[in-house]
């Protein structure tokens, strides 16, 4: 079993519960557990054919979809029903959000055609035990909703329908079911999974556009909001998962949501699941895994994924020759102690045909504009992926990892100052949204030499070697130069990706190495955007030629590093959660170095570690923040949940007919005077009742009648810190050192103000020219933040020269020149 990135609760459909338990997990839905249809139960079957739709259908009872009240619908052929306007087209391009001004919901938007098999059920139903039946699901599943009783059902089933064009080697059933009470509505999908045969049809547009693989999710019209299953447009995982631990069987409040998306089951808590059905372990209906022009290769225990030529790629994502690919995603982290917020973004268009690539960060922070330029790195990825072959047997990594990987970079710079400076890059690629378009997250923590805007970068060619060292897992060490105004810069670059291999390619390339060669590398800033950085550079991929460098490493590299050829030799790296020089590695304690946060427990393992957030918390990101009623419903009855801006976040709050503290909320009649209300509230007539109602003032937080001061310390400012002033019995927000401002607002200070702000020993105050402004930096060999800084030992960052050795002098770490060479070990050059 396997989970999907996006994090849903968990829970078993009621309905299903004592089958469910009774299964193993290889099991689908049986056609016998789809709510009952067909024309003994009066259904109403929609004309067979291809792009077809039914007439208006009126329902006694609206279904409410997002915030909008639905009195009709139609069904269409092609996997959806829509509120407001037929929708019988099926073309290649479609994606949901789609952009249409009507909204519909999909349960399997595809090429679907009736022609020579297959039926489409619906029927509108008010029949007691079928809303008893649907009462259960909805009950055991959202904890709001322990009451519902629905007052009518839109049931529509696909049984057994064809493809395009009249196709029937293979068919699909799968069914919607629309539950509502005209206030709350839900939708129900079922998949058959034993019968999903399909995927794609054969193309109205063919060769030209192939069709996307089949879609399944909600759409609230143009401008509005949409919700998509996993793998939906990609895999098509969604057939086989369930947010409800049933394969096959998925359920989602879809109506009366506050302006909130759709929402799933939350009884209990865990990840979507999505299936690994038993029997694809063999190509037999692994449909749903492969790409619409991939084959699939069966072996004795396993099977692989091969895209058909001309396609080519990892099986999982193939892509069609000569077309232009896109990588996209946002850029998070701290570079130099400042946080890059969550509006930079990564864009890269690569043209496949010539390996080149352009790369765009945008709305970059002022301060990291100049800097960045020394980062062509974090883009040129997909200089690798997509890298031009020149010889046949070479293979990018796109045909070895596909779009779904992840990279994790150390990047160490020298500068001619003799400053070094290290910047850890995380990357995560989260395959193809759309037709062409590979999604990326990258996280960036670290620091960047200081480069001024106006520089002239240029960058020499260069050769860097790929090493696959174990199944899933692929390695690269390099070292260049670049030049500022023709001032070089070194550094190095530790890169490991990870990704998934089917059985038989995971076990047989292992020690293949692939050489890429990178030319006209630049990197500039945007002549018409202020804050974006732009990268280009053109690359090409070959095999190796001649011995492996590595054949010599035996008994060199320690057993918890791999070999990776540098240059004309090799060097050894520690694997991900060790530290040395690779010669010898130790497992690296994360949890001392607080990589969990405050609100997480770590726990330290070998060569790893994990977090666990603190009960009351929930995993954001990275981070563990307090659970909030706008992520799990945690109001009382009669009580909703709402943004306050003094508290900056959101509250329960009883109905305007109530009083409480949004957890306890009781009738509100009012009071007969003032008398009631707290010293820190308001009080006033309401005419409509008759009597006094009690308001607490601003600052203060409560039903009136009592009223607390609003928790000062919240009002922060991120570069502040709360403190207890015994002179007024408040808490109260001040800078922290470095910062000057009134403890809400805090801007940076200049040090030349206050000598004595940076560290005594590593600090050093240093004027940053695109800041126009001095600040606290570690000097040569420290590092934090400019007002703590601690030394820093060759064996935690390798910043020795190649011609130096890393030795422990009994405190410290340090870099020694080898033997027939002189200098501070850092810089060595021959005697």
């Amino acid at each position: 079993m396997r989970t999907s990135d996006a994090v849903y609760p968990v829970t078993v459909v009621a309905g299903l519960l004592a089958l469910a338990t009774l299964l193993p997990v290889s099991q689908a839905v049986d056609r016998s557990l789809f709510y009952p249809f067909g024309t003994r139960n009066s259904d109403t079957i929609l004309n067979p054919g291809d792009d077809t739709s039914s007439d208006r259908i009126d329902l006694a009872v609206p279904i409410i979809f997002y915030n909008k009240s639905y009195s009709s619908l139609y069904v269409n052929m092609n996997g959806q029903v829509s509120f407001g306007a037929r929708f019988p087209d099926y073309r290649p391009d479609f994606k949901i959000p789609v952009g249409q001004a009507f909204p519909f919901i999909a349960i399997f938007l595809a090429d679907v055609d009736t022609s020579r098999s297959g039926r489409v059920y619906y029927r509108y139903t008010n029949e007691y035990e079928i809303r008893g039946r649907a009462a259960v699901d909805v009950k055991a599943y959202f904890s709001r909703f322990g009451d519902y009783m629905p007052t009518g059902l839109f049931i529509v089933t696909w049984d057994r329908v064809g493809y395009f064009s009249a196709q029937v080697d293979k068919l699909n059933t799968f069914q919607l079911v629309l539950m509502t009470d005209g206030v709350n509505s839900f939708a129900l999908f079922h998949y058959y999974t034993k019968g999903q045969s399909w995927t794609v049809s054969q193309g109205k547009y063919a060769p030209g556009y192939l069709d996307t693989p089949p879609q399944a999710g909600f759409d609230g019209g143009r401008g509005g909001l949409s919700f998509i299953l996993p793998g939906s447009g990609n895999t098509s995982e969604f057939m086989t998962g369930s947010n409800v631990d049933v394969p096959g069987v998925w359920i989602f409040q879809i109506g009366n949501l506050m302006n909130e998306n759709i929402r799933t089951a939350d009884l209990n808590t865990g990840a979507v699941t999505l299936f690994e059905m038993e029997t694809q372990n063999n190509c037999y209906n692994a449909d749903s895994v492969c790409h619409q022009m991939a084959e699939c290769v069966d072996f004795r225990d396993s099977f692989c994924c091969k895209c058909v030529p001309p396609f080519y790629g990892n099986g999982i994502y193939c892509v069609k020759p000569g077309v232009a690919q896109v990588i996209h995603g946002k850029v998070v982290g701290t570079v130099n102690g400042i946080p890059m917020g969550n509006e930079v973004r990564l864009h890269t268009y690569v043209v496949t045909t010539e390996g080149k690539s352009y790369s765009s960060m945008s709305r970059v922070p002022e301060s990291l504009v100049g800097p960045f330029q020394a980062l062509p790195s974090v883009g040129g990825i997909a200089g690798w992926l997509f890298a031009q072959r020149v010889n046949p047997l070479a293979k990018n990594g796109f045909m070895v990892a596909g779009a779904k990987f992840n990279r994790t970079s150390r990047v160490t710079f020298y500068s001619p100052e003799g400053r070094n400076y290290t910047l850890n890059v995380q990357q995560y690629f989260l395959g193809s949204e759309r037709l062409d378009h590979i999604s990326m997250d990258t996280y960036l923590d670290g620091s960047l030499p200081d480069i001024p805007h106006n520089a002239t970068i240029s960058v020499d060619d260069y050769y860097e070697n790929y090493k696959k060292v174990s199944p899933g897992v692929i390695k690269s060490f390099a070292s260049r130069a670049f030049r500022v105004n023709e001032e070089p810069y070194y550094y190095t670059l530790d890169n490991t990706f990870t990704f998934e291999e089917c059985g038989e390619e995971a076990e047989g390339s292992i020690g293949e190495i692939m050489r890429l060669f990178v030319s006209k590398h630049y990197a500039f800033l945007s002549p018409t955007r202020k804050n974006d950085v732009r990268y280009a550079m053109v690359s090409m991929i070959s095999l190796l030629a001649g011995p492996d460098p590595c054949a010599e490493a035996a008994g060199v590299c320690h057993e918890k590093a791999d070999c990776v050829p540098h240059q004309r030799s090799f060097k050894c790296i520690c694997k991900a959660g060790y530290s040395g020089d690779g010669k010898f590695c130790e497992d690296v304690d994360e949890c001392k170095m607080d990589a969990c946060g405050p609100n997480a427990d770590c726990f330290n393992v070998m060569g790893s570690f994990q977090c666990r957030c603190r009960s009351g918390f929930v995993a954001e990101g990275r981070i563990c923040r307090a659970i909030s009623c706008n992520d799990e419903d945690i109001c009382g009855e009669n009580a909703r949940c709402v943004y306050d801006p003094d508290l900056r976040e959101y509250v329960c709050e009883c109905l305007d007919e109530f009083s409480g503290d949004g957890y306890s909320c009781e009738m509100y009649s009012g009071f007969s005077s003032c008398d009631a209300c707290d010293r820190y509230a308001f009080c006033y007539e309401d005419e409509s009742i008759g009597r006094y109602r009690c308001e607490c003032r601003p600052g203060y937080s409560g039903d009136g009648t009592r009223c607390d001061v609003i928790d000062n310390c919240r009002l922060c400012d991120p570069y502040a810190q709360c403190v207890f002033n015994e002179a007024i019995s408040e808490h109260e927000c001040r800078c922290i050192r470095g910062y000057k401002g009134d403890g809400r607002r805090c801007e940076m200070k200049d040090c030349r103000e206050d000598e004595s702000m940076c560290h005594p020993e590593g600090g050093l105050c240093w004027f940053d020219e695109n800041k126009n402004i001095s600040i606290c930096r570690c000097n040569y060999g420290y590092r934090g933040n400019g007002f703590e800084c601690e030394v820093v030992g060759c064996d935690e960052y390798d910043y020795c020269d190649p011609n130096a050795e890393c030795v422990y002098d009994g405190r410290i770490h340090s870099c020694r020149c080898n033997e027939g060479f002189e200098g501070d070990g850092r810089r060595c050059r021959r005697i």
